[in-house]
């Protein structure tokens, strides 16, 4: 009887507690992110040149893809620290791409633009640092059939 009253008031406790947070903690909440959407800055969005990736399977490059991306970013310093780095960003999505593209399940199945999506992301992150970023849009894929053989 007694754990019976002891567990009783432990429930009555943790029930008023989470009641005295969700009417207490939510306008603070509200008001935080309301501070931190005020904060962030308006996006930009730059318009890359296309990519062009050659997809080889076997020594001989099958087709190529060719992607028309924008890059959206925050506000006009990850505008301008984009347009300082453009060169080794668009090397990096390039690296990216073809890295994804000789992956044999990609090369048999195909690949989802979400994870084409997230991988450029990260790639930028890694060319200009957290939070430049904040999302690839691609625009449109294009892809040519070619049978140039590598071999020498």
């Amino acid at each position: 009887m007694k754990r019976l009253v002891i567990l009783l008031v432990l429930l009555v406790l943790l029930g008023g507690g989470g009641f005295a947070a969700w009417t207490y903690g939510m306008p603070i909440y509200e008001q935080m992110q309301a501070e931190k959407a005020a904060q962030k800055p308006e996006p930009i969005y730059v318009d890359l040149t296309p990519l062009v990736v050659p997809v080889i399977e076997n020594n001989r490059v099958t087709h190529h893809l060719t992607l028309a991306i924008s890059v959206e970013v925050a506000g006009e310093s990850g505008d301008a620290r984009l347009r300082e780095a453009m060169p080794r960003v668009i090397d990096a999505f390039t690296t990216e791409l073809h890295g994804l593209m000789s992956l044999e399940f990609v090369r048999r199945g195909g690949v989802e633009l979400p994870v084409v999506k997230q991988r450029l992301i990260l790639a930028g992150e890694r060319e200009l640092g957290p939070e430049v970023v904040t999302d690839v849009l691609i625009k449109a894929v294009d892809r040519i059939k070619g049978q140039r053989d590598l071999q020498s």
